[in-house]
């Protein structure tokens, strides 16, 4: 409180980033919805395959449906 009466609201939002997590909520809920929480794979090296696979093709996926 002492921050922001010193040196301003709009300063202390830029210096603690202050409203930039829902940009983050976001990314992590689209990914859930993409990766999903279940991997069907049985073997470990699998699972990292195809945890690593969903991602990617999130990100595949992001930058074909950006405005």
């Amino acid at each position: 409180m002492r921050e922001i009466k010193r040196i301003g609201e709009e300063e202390w939002k830029k210096a603690a980033n202050y409203g930039k997590r829902w940009l983050i909520e976001i990314f992590f809920s689209g990914l859930k919805r993409v990766v999903d929480e279940i991997v069907s794979a049985k073997k470990d090296e699998y699972k990292i395959q195809e945890v690593i696979f969903k991602i990617y093709s999130y990100f595949v996926m992001r930058n074909y449906t950006e405005v």
